[in-house]
C-alpha cells in the first residue's frame, strides 16, 4: 500500500521576498538559495549574519565545497569591515574530498559556535575540489 509522502519541515532558511523559494528533490531548500538569501556584498566579497553562517556551511557543503576558514567581521556605519577574529583550524586536502567537505564543515561550526557575538558577520572562504587538486598540484 502507497502512503503519502508526509512533507518535511524546513529550518534554518528564509526565503528571498523577490523571488520564488525553490526545494531539491527530497524537499529541502536549494542550498543555492541558502548560499544567496543572507549574503551581503561587502565590497568585491561576501558575509552572512553569524547565526545564519551555520546554514551556508552546510549548503556549501551540498554544493561539494569545502569551507577552508572565515574571518569574523563588526561592519561600521560605513559598511567597512573591520576584521575581529579569524579561524585557527587548518585543512588538510590530501584525503577524499568527501571527507575534506566533513571535517573542514565541523572545524568551522565547532569554532563559530566558540562565538557568542551575534552582531558579527561571517566571511567564509570556500574552495571546490578541481580548485584543491590543482592548488596541491601546483605545490608539488
Amino acid at each position: 500500500m502507497l502512503r503519502p509522502r508526509r512533507k518535511r519541515a524546513q529550518h534554518g532558511t528564509v526565503a528571498h521576498p523577490d523571488r520564488p523559494r525553490s526545494f531539491g528533490s527530497h524537499g529541502h531548500a536549494n542550498p543555492v538559495d541558502v548560499v544567496l538569501t543572507a549574503a551581503r556584498p561587502v565590497g568585491n566579497e561576501f558575509c552572512w549574519p553569524r547565526a545564519a553562517a551555520f546554514d551556508v556551511i552546510g549548503a556549501l557543503g551540498q554544493l561539494d565545497q569545502a569551507v577552508l576558514g572565515f574571518k569574523l567581521w563588526s561592519l561600521g556605519t560605513d559598511s567597512r569591515p573591520r576584521v575581529v577574529a579569524w579561524s585557527g583550524y587548518q585543512a588538510s586536502l590530501d584525503q577524499p574530498w568527501a571527507q575534506v567537505i566533513e571535517e573542514c564543515a565541523a572545524a568551522a561550526i565547532s569554532e563559530l559556535r566558540g562565538r557568542a557575538d551575534d552582531d558579527l558577520w561571517v566571511n567564509l572562504t570556500w574552495i571546490s575540489k578541481r580548485e584543491a587538486r590543482g592548488r596541491r598540484t601546483a605545490t608539488r
